[in-house]
């Protein structure tokens, strides 16, 4: 069964290793979002804050090596957007540890919007150049 992030079908892009990165992501900001909700404290939500910076910024760099190697002409507008919003995410950590209780939240809209508008939309472009390649790996799901 799809996983879904703020109600969104977790996003598939038909690239087994980057799928199970939106996977591993997806399941990042679940915690972080459940932390928040469940007010499970600031140093378990600054917990799962700096996991989700390091994990972004692990995943974007993997996207962006398949998109050098393969020679996608889109990437170096698609590395801008990347870097844009690992230093917003890294001045929302910065945030929540000055204290600033609403950085966590204001985090979570920051994903949502980044979901919508970059991962379901953006991330399309690279995937259809990478699948007209004949890169095309859908991810095999176990059967839970």
């Amino acid at each position: 069964m799809s996983r879904h992030v703020f109600g969104h079908a977790e996003p598939e892009v038909n690239l087994a290793e980057i799928d199970r990165q939106h996977q591993n992501l997806a399941r990042i900001i679940e915690n972080l979002q459940g932390a928040i909700h469940a007010m499970r404290g600031e140093h378990v939500i600054g917990a799962v804050l700096a996991e989700v910076v390091t994990y972004t910024i692990y995943h974007f760099a993997a996207e962006e090596d398949l998109m050098q190697k393969h020679g996608f002409p889109g990437l170096a507008a698609h590395r801008i957007e990347h870097n844009e919003l690992t230093m917003k995410i890294c001045g929302f950590q910065e945030e929540h540890e000055r204290k600033k209780p609403e950085a966590a939240e204001r985090l979570l809209e920051c994903l949502q919007h980044w979901i919508e508008e970059h991962t379901l939309n953006r991330d399309n472009e690279y995937v259809q150049f990478l699948n007209a390649k004949g890169l095309g790996e859908p991810l095999v799901r176990d059967g839970g």
